[in-house]
């Protein structure tokens, strides 16, 4: 427990880390794919692993960096990498099950359902488009404001705890890439775009936001389960242990996320349905890797 004190769970996330991409490397070799670059993110950990404990000495903001630098390469390089193995063994997409389910609970495409709802069907509409969009793109900072507030509330002999912030958010992440490669799904917006007769409506800055995701997705199989509801519920675990603000702030990102997700096309309706599992996993494994048994 000590060393996790000293170095805010360093030794832990960089073990992680070569634990998976290690497993994801001798997976690639089994099924016939000899790919040594998955093993990038390996190194860096081992890195950091080697100059530990010169990291020790650090201040405590600084470890808090570190690891989750560490942590978001690791995803962020994860996820480049399953959307490049996505383009040369072009893994069978299994999104009719999942329209077929939309179909069967809505008889139209969750999009479509949602967007007949007040206030989605005003003439404001675009308003309430514009803010799920603008939601849409907080996820890229949910992460690290969820461990800030954790961190900044929490005393300095405590502050290693932030570490366990960090690991589910990295656990979440890896359990969500793996599924991307066992339950390939692309989306509404790819796999439904014929039943879509009508654009959404956008003001201009919202517009720009939505074509700005579009044109900036390059991995084609990541939509089960989804990243940004459970990256959003698990922020607001996180905000839940800070303070009441920030826990009300985070129930309406959430709840917008969980809007922004199905009506802007980019989900059915079971990738959010599963994503509280993963949450509630990937939350209690971080508490039991920072157990202090």
């Amino acid at each position: 427990m000590k060393k996790i004190k000293d170095d805010f769970g360093l030794g832990i996330i960089s073990l992680l880390i070569i634990l998976y991409n290690f497993i994801f490397f001798i997976g690639l070799l089994v099924s016939g794919h000899f790919s040594p670059k998955i093993l990038i993110p390996c190194l860096v950990a081992g890195i950091l692993l080697v100059i530990r404990r010169f990291v020790i000495l650090l201040p405590d903001i600084l470890k808090v960096i570190i690891i989750y630098g560490l942590s978001l390469f690791s995803a962020l390089y994860n996820y480049t990498y399953i959307a490049g193995l996505d383009e040369i063994i072009k893994f069978k997409r299994l999104d009719f099950f999942f329209a077929q389910f939309d179909m069967l609970a809505f008889n139209m495409p969750v999009a479509d359902f949602i967007g007949s709802f007040f206030p989605f069907n005003t003439s404001y509409g675009w308003f309430f488009n514009d803010l799920i969009m603008a939601n849409y793109i907080l996820f890229y900072f949910l992460g690290l404001y969820a461990i800030l507030i954790f961190f900044f509330s929490l005393d300095e002999k405590h502050r290693y705890k932030v570490g366990m912030c960090v690991t589910s958010f990295l656990i979440f992440m890896g359990i969500n890439h793996f599924i991307y490669i066992l339950v390939p799904v692309s989306g509404p917006q790819y796999f439904q775009a014929q039943l879509f007769s009508e654009k959404i409506p956008f003001s201009v800055v919202g517009s720009y936001l939505f074509n700005v995701v579009l044109d900036r997705q390059v991995n084609l199989i990541d939509c089960f389960p989804s990243g940004h509801f459970g990256v959003a519920l698990l922020a607001t675990l996180w905000a839940f242990k800070v303070n009441r603000y920030h826990y009300y702030f985070m129930i309406f990102v959430s709840l917008c996320m969980f809007l922004a997700t199905l009506r802007l096309r980019f989900h059915y309706s079971l990738d959010l349905l599963f994503s509280p599992f993963l949450v509630i996993l990937a939350y209690l494994l971080s508490f039991k890797l920072f157990s202090e048994k």
